[in-house]
């Protein structure tokens, strides 16, 4: 249910932002622009295509990230490439992964989802702004 109602809501902005056809600007630029977005474990991501950029308060955790996947795949850090970082809110302090038994406190928290490649495979890890948990392979590059 909260999927769908998030992606309604990514709908309503998006077409709120579409320009009237009689609009100036669309006679003027003739472009278009295609906004698109993941919904994952009832987060909305948008699909950013542009260069990688690590936001400041990021730094430390991708940080964290790169030398976890190093050590795992014992190769170096300089051998691993950033991907994205993606600011997301988790919804509870698993960061969406929760473990079976465990309880976790039921409050939002900012954080990221560090996408890594290395030795042709993409790793994902979820983040808050100080801590990773383990990754994720999502698939060959």
């Amino acid at each position: 249910m909260k999927t769908v109602i998030l992606l309604l809501i990514l709908v309503l902005l998006i077409s709120g932002c579409v320009q009237n056809k009689d609009s100036p600007l669309n006679h003027t630029t003739g472009s278009e622009i295609t906004l698109t977005a993941t919904v994952k474990n009832d987060i909305i991501i948008p699909d950013n295509k542009n260069e990688t950029v690590i936001p400041e308060n990021a730094r430390g955790v991708v940080d964290l990230a790169k030398k976890d996947l190093a050590a795992k795949l014992q190769i170096s850090e300089t051998s691993i490439g950033v991907v994205r970082v993606v600011p997301v809110e988790w919804r509870d302090t698993s960061r969406g992964h929760p473990e079976p038994g465990m309880v976790y406190a039921p409050v939002i928290t900012p954080g990221y989802i560090i996408i890594l490649d290395a030795e042709g495979k993409v790793y994902e890890y979820p983040s808050d702004y100080m801590t990773i948990s383990p990754p994720l392979v999502t698939g060959k590059k």
